[in-house]
């Protein structure tokens, strides 16, 4: 488990481009979600101010898919186990 979270850090932290918003490209109008990519690889590197700046949303979301998982992993073992 930790080395794939080792090369996604990685990866966020070296990235020179993260791929911008379909939304924002065809109408320049940017979603609630705007910036939540980046958010997220400031957050998980530990940058909390830059990330916060960038969408305020991303440490409830990213909150929400750790919880999800944890979910539908509880699940999975109780109905193998």
């Amino acid at each position: 488990m930790a080395y794939p979270a080792a090369c996604i850090l990685l990866v966020i932290k070296h990235a020179p481009y993260i791929p911008l918003c379909p939304l924002y490209l065809l109408t320049r109008v940017e979603c609630p979600f705007c910036g939540l990519s980046r958010s997220i690889g400031h957050l998980l590197i530990g940058e909390l101010q830059r990330s916060w700046q960038l969408n305020v949303f991303a440490l409830p979301f990213l909150l929400f898919l750790l919880i999800s998982a944890l979910i539908m992993v509880r699940k999975y073992i109780t109905h193998t186990g």
